[in-house]
């Protein structure tokens, strides 16, 4: 699969802006449900943002972290996503 595979211009000059050492700004989604998930997907997956979800369900933000960033090589998304209750 080439490089930049589903990514558009702007995916990859976001791309480029990281590898200069710049970082992504950080965006805080409450509620890890499938609309607080579908808009940290989006933010990833469009590079737009590190993104951290929460909610007061215990383990359901890290089980859908940790799914968002097992999609990051076959997305190619730069940023993270992580999930916690506090």
């Amino acid at each position: 699969m080439p490089w930049g595979y589903g990514c558009s211009c702007e995916c990859l000059e976001r791309t480029a802006f990281l590898a200069v050492g710049m970082s992504l700004p950080h965006v805080t989604v409450v509620g890890a449900g499938q609309v607080g998930a579908t808009a940290a997907h989006l933010l990833a997956l469009k590079s737009l943002a590190d993104v951290t979800l929460i909610d007061v369900v215990e383990g359901l933000a890290q089980g859908k972290a940790l799914d968002l960033m097992q999609s990051a090589p076959l997305e190619g998304f730069a940023g993270t996503v992580r999930g916690t209750t506090e």
